[in-house]
C-alpha cells in the first residue's frame, strides 16, 4: 500500500480517488513493497527537477500523446501498473492508476484520461476537500 512517511518532503499530492484504487491493486500483489519503492524512486526523480525535458527521459516515465499536461508512470516490477500524473505549482498531482494488461502495443489510455482530466479540473477548481499533500 502506499505508505504516505515514504514520500518525505516529496511534493506530491493525491487527489480523491487515486489512494484507493492505487491501494487496491497494489495491496494484493505478493510484492507490493518493491511496486511502492519503485513509485517512490520515479517520484523522487521527477520531482528532482520538475522538468518534463529531463525526467521523460527515464524509459518509465512518458508524456501522454494526446492528452495536454499528462504524464505516465509505467511501474514494472512483478506486474504493469500505471500512474497517471500532472505537474502544477503545487507539485506532482497524481490523478489516477490502473493495472495495465494489454501489453506494452495494445495499451489503451482513453479512459485512463478521461478520469484523470476529471480529477485534475475537480483538483484545480478546489473541489478536492481530501486532497491530500504527501
Amino acid at each position: 500500500m502506499l505508505n504516505h512517511s515514504l514520500l518525505g518532503n516529496l511534493k506530491v499530492i493525491a487527489v480523491d480517488g487515486f489512494e484507493e484504487e492505487y491501494n487496491k491493486i497494489v495491496q494484493s500483489k505478493p510484492n507490493c513493497e518493491k511496486i511502492n519503492k519503485k513509485l517512490l524512486l520515479l517520484l523522487s526523480f521527477i520531482c528532482m527537477d520538475n522538468n518534463p525535458e529531463v525526467f521523460c527521459t527515464h524509459k518509465q516515465i512518458e508524456k501522454l500523446s494526446g492528452a495536454s499536461g499528462l504524464y505516465v508512470i509505467k511501474i514494472k516490477v512483478g506486474c504493469n501498473i500505471r500512474v497517471l500524473f500532472s505537474l502544477e505549482r503545487d507539485g506532482t498531482i497524481l490523478l489516477h492508476s490502473f493495472q495495465e494488461k494489454a501489453g506494452k502495443s495494445n495499451t489503451d489510455y482513453s479512459s485512463a484520461i478521461i478520469i484523470a482530466n476529471n480529477r485534475l479540473l475537480k483538483y484545480k477548481g478546489g473541489n478536492n476537500e481530501n486532497t491530500r499533500r504527501r
